[in-house]
């Protein structure tokens, strides 16, 4: 199996880091199922009712948004790191005597 190279990791990484920062805008303002501190906030249910737990779609959004950036960022360090300085590219070390 070929290696992804880290130029589409970070392409991948970063549209996911977009998307799930989108849904979770979305959660946060829009379907109030998150508090702007990040807490779960679960609609209100009758007595009786079983208590609702967060669905997957919450849970992949706030797994992404939290694993996007740190990929991301790993991805571009290895990138750079990757990458050589011009002015050390082709030298060579010369003992001294």
């Amino acid at each position: 199996m070929r290696r992804p190279s880290l130029r589409r990791v970070m392409w991948v990484s970063g549209m996911a880091w977009i998307v799930s920062w989108f849904c979770l805008g979305l959660e946060i303002f829009y379907w109030h199922h998150v508090t702007t501190t990040l807490h779960l906030n679960p609609p209100q249910v009758p007595h009786g009712y079983p208590r609702p737990r967060p669905g997957g779609f919450l849970l992949s959004v706030l797994a992404g948004s939290a694993l996007a950036p740190a990929v991301f960022l790993a991805a571009a360090i290895a990138a750079r790191a990757g990458r050589q300085s011009p002015r050390h590219r082709g030298t060579t070390v010369q003992q001294g005597r």
